[in-house]
């Protein structure tokens, strides 16, 4: 019995009857153009080419992860400044005490708490007016100053401000 090759479509005219012989192979493979290169696998430089694209969305994804990063622990550390400095604020009128706030560069104090404001330390505080210090004033949580002026300034030049206004004290964050 004569087989026909898996990946032929088309007998030949032996196999179909037509011929005379009677000495037909046991396999006749068939000589069939697929429409392409019949290689397999990838050369070295395909795979060369492959890497080098990835290696290049890798960095551009390190790159724009890391700046992302930094805006996020950037407005962590202004929401922590803001809501201590709010805090200081009602203690000073729901307890009729005067509220000190002072602060470095890394961290503020506000009374016997220190208060860190980053984890990595990576955002420094800056106080543009030239006052030391700040003072919430019984009963009221008046502020002396009319304005205070805070720059936060994280990795990558990223840099949001913080504003303490009025004779209220109000906080304010730059978006």
């Amino acid at each position: 019995m004569t087989k026909v090759h898996p990946h032929c479509t088309k007998q030949s005219p032996l196999l179909r009857g037509e011929g005379t012989s009677t000495d037909a192979a046991d396999f006749v493979p068939c000589k069939q153009s697929t429409g392409g290169s019949a290689t397999q696998g990838v050369t070295l430089l395909e795979l060369l080419v492959v890497l080098s694209v990835l290696a290049i969305l890798l960095g551009i994804a390190v790159t724009g992860y890391s700046r992302y990063r930094a805006g996020l622990e950037l407005r962590q550390a202004q929401q922590t400044f803001v809501q201590e400095l709010n805090r200081a604020r009602s203690e000073a009128r729901r307890l009729s005490q005067t509220q000190s706030v002072t602060w470095t560069d890394k961290t503020i104090v506000i009374g016997p708490r220190e208060i860190s404001l980053s984890d990595s330390g990576n955002v420094t505080l800056r106080n543009l007016n030239s006052q030391t210090n700040l003072n919430y004033t019984a009963p009221y949580g008046r502020v002396i100053a009319s304005e205070y002026k805070f720059e936060l300034r994280g990795r990558g030049d990223l840099t949001t401000m913080v504003y303490v206004y009025g004779v209220t004290g109000k906080v304010k964050a730059a978006q």
